[in-house]
């Protein structure tokens, strides 16, 4: 069996906007404009699923098992 230990932390809906907004992508979220890093559905506050950093840079991810399964092959490797 293969034990991944990670940490992650955890946002509630109601505060994703304030956390966006230290992330500089507030407005791009209101506005409709982040796209899944996975399958560039458009993400909103009823279907984020988690914030993803890629070298730094972060990324939303929608609530979609195939996006979530994606994340996880990522932090297998």
């Amino acid at each position: 069996m293969v034990v991944l230990k990670k940490t992650i932390k955890a946002v509630h809906v109601a505060d994703l906007e304030a956390v966006l907004g230290k992330l500089g992508m507030a407005d791009a979220f209101r506005s409709g404009d982040i796209k899944c890093d996975v399958c560039a559905d458009t993400v909103t506050a009823d279907n984020a699923g988690s914030i993803k950093f890629t070298k730094g840079v972060p990324s939303l991810v929608y609530n979609k098992v195939p996006c979530y399964g994606a994340i996880m092959e990522t932090l297998m490797q």
